[in-house]
C-alpha cells in the first residue's frame, strides 16, 4: 500500500512539473541600430564622422563578391544616376539644389530655435551628404567619397553655426572645408582652383541667405534660397563634363545640349516646386503667416516658371493654363497644412491633377493619357501627408514626406522632358551635317 501511495505521489509530482509554465528567460539587451549622427552645430567643432559603403573607383576591379568595407555592395555610377551624362548632370542638379533648400529650412529652424525641426531637417541633410560622397566615391574612390562627405555635411553644420551667433569660427571652417571639397571634386580638366572658385560663390550666396533669415527677412531669404538653388548648376556643368569625359564607360557624353537642357530645367523646377510647397506647409501649419505667405508666392512664381517652360514647347495657351492648375494646387496644399477643409483640399488636388494630365497629353501625342496623373499623384500624396505632418508637428514625418514627394518628382520631370524631345527632335537633338559625296 505504502509503495502504491509512493507511487501515485511521485506521478503526481510529474504531472505539476509538466504543467507548471516554463521559467522565463533572461531578457536579452535590444540590438544596436546603427545612426548617422547628424550635423552638431558648432563653430570650429568639426561634425562627426560617417563612414559610408562608398564604391571603389570605376576604373579599379570590383572586390570579391562586390562587397566594400562597410559590408554593403557598392553601387556604380551608372546604377546612382543613370546611364549616360544627360542624367549624370540632372542627379547632380537635384543634389545640389536639395542641399540649398534643406539648409535654408535648417537655418529657418536653427534661428528660431525649433530644436525639433531642426533634427528633421539635419536628417536629410545627412542623406543629401550621404548621397554626394556616395557619388563622388564611384568616380574617385572611397577615401575621397569619404572627404567629399564629410566636407558636404560640414558646410551645412557651419552655416547653422552661423545663424546661431558664431559666425567667426564658423566662416573659418567654411573655408577650410571649402578647399578640402575643391580638391574632392577636381577631376581631369576641373581644377581645384576652378571648383574653389565656384565653390566660394556657392557659399557666398548661402551666407546672404543665413543673413537674412537672422535679419527676419522670409521674402528675401525665400529669393536668395531660390536664386542660391540655380546656381547650382554653375559647379554642376563642369563637374558633370569632367566625370562624363574620365567615366565614358558608365555615363557617355555629352552632359550639354538643348535636349539635356530642357530635361535638366524640368527637373529643377519639379524638384523645387516640391520644397518650395514643403515650406509654405511647414510655416502654415506653425501659423508663420509672413513665411507661409513669402513661401507660397514662390511657389506661384515658380509654377510660373514651369508654365513658361511648357509654354516654349507647346505654346503660350498651353503654358497659361499649366501654370493657373498649379497654382490653383499649391493654395489646395497650404490649405490643408493651415487646418483649412482636408477633404476638399484633397479633392481639388485631385481634380487640377486629371487637368493637368489631359492638358499636357492633349498637347503631345506621345503622351498616354493617364500617365502624368500617375507620376504626379505619387508626388501629391506624400505632400498631402506632409501637411498633415507639420499641421501636428510631426516634423520628423513631414520632412520625410517632402523628400519622397522631391524623389518622385523627377519622374513626371523625365516624363514631360523625354517626350518633348521626342515630339520635337528637329528643335531640341543636333542633326549630323550630312558628308560631302566623294568627288
Amino acid at each position: 500500500m505504502r509503495a502504491a501511495v509512493a507511487g501515485l505521489g511521485c506521478l503526481l509530482l510529474l504531472l505539476a512539473s509538466a504543467c507548471m509554465p516554463p521559467a522565463p528567460r533572461a531578457a536579452e539587451p535590444p540590438p544596436a541600430i546603427a545612426q548617422t549622427p547628424l550635423p552638431t552645430p558648432g563653430p570650429a567643432a568639426s561634425p562627426a564622422a560617417v563612414v559610408l559603403a562608398i564604391p571603389s573607383p570605376v576604373a579599379q576591379p570590383a572586390p570579391a563578391h562586390g562587397s566594400s568595407p562597410g559590408g554593403t555592395v557598392p553601387l556604380s555610377l551608372a546604377v546612382q544616376v543613370g546611364r549616360s551624362g544627360a542624367d549624370l548632370r540632372i542627379a547632380l542638379d537635384v543634389l545640389l539644389q536639395e542641399q540649398v533648400y534643406l539648409t535654408s529650412a535648417a537655418l529657418g529652424a536653427a534661428s528660431a530655435a525649433r530644436l525639433d525641426e531642426l533634427i528633421a531637417a539635419s536628417s536629410s541633410l545627412d542623406q543629401n551628404a550621404a548621397s554626394v560622397g556616395q557619388l563622388i566615391g564611384a568616380v574617385k574612390g572611397q577615401p575621397t567619397g569619404q572627404q567629399a562627405l564629410n566636407d558636404w555635411r560640414a558646410l551645412s553644420a557651419d552655416l547653422v553655426s552661423y545663424v546661431q551667433g558664431q559666425g567667426g569660427p564658423a566662416r573659418a571652417d567654411l573655408a577650410a572645408r571649402r578647399a578640402s571639397l575643391a580638391g574632392a571634386l577636381a577631376l581631369g580638366d576641373f581644377s581645384a582652383d576652378a571648383a574653389n572658385s565656384l565653390l566660394q560663390s556657392r557659399l557666398d550666396a548661402q551666407l546672404s541667405l543665413a543673413d537674412s533669415v537672422v535679419a527676419h527677412d522670409p521674402t528675401r531669404a525665400v529669393q536668395l534660397t531660390r536664386a542660391a538653388a540655380a546656381g547650382s548648376d554653375d559647379l554642376v556643368r563642369p563637374l558633370a563634363a569632367a566625370i562624363a569625359a574620365t567615366q565614358p564607360d558608365q555615363v557617355p557624353p555629352p552632359t550639354d545640349g538643348a535636349d539635356v537642357d530642357l530635361r535638366a530645367s524640368f527637373a529643377r523646377l519639379m524638384q523645387e516646386r516640391v520644397y518650395l510647397l514643403g515650406a509654405a506647409e511647414d510655416a502654415g501649419g506653425d501659423r508663420r503667416s509672413a513665411e507661409q505667405q513669402a513661401a507660397t508666392s514662390a511657389a506661384d512664381a515658380n509654377a510660373s516658371d514651369l508654365g513658361a517652360l511648357i509654354a516654349s514647347v507647346y505654346g503660350s495657351e498651353a503654358g497659361s493654363a499649366y501654370r493657373q492648375r498649379l497654382q490653383a494646387e499649391n493654395a489646395a496644399f497650404v490649405s490643408a497644412a493651415s487646418g483649412g477643409n482636408r477633404a476638399q483640399a484633397a479633392a481639388d488636388v485631385e481634380r487640377l491633377r486629371g487637368e493637368l494630365d489631359e492638358l499636357v497629353a492633349g498637347v503631345n501625342a506621345l503622351l498616354p493619357h493617364g500617365l502624368l496623373a500617375q507620376e504626379e499623384r505619387a508626388v501629391d500624396q506624400p505632400l498631402l501627408v506632409a501637411a498633415d505632418a507639420y499641421l501636428a508637428h510631426d516634423w520628423s514625418t513631414a520632412y520625410a514626406q517632402v523628400h519622397d514627394a522631391a524623389r518622385q518628382s523627377q519622374k513626371e520631370a523625365d516624363s514631360l522632358g523625354e517626350s518633348s524631345i521626342d515630339r520635337y527632335p528637329s528643335r531640341f537633338l543636333a542633326t549630323p551635317t550630312p558628308s560631302a559625296p566623294p568627288s
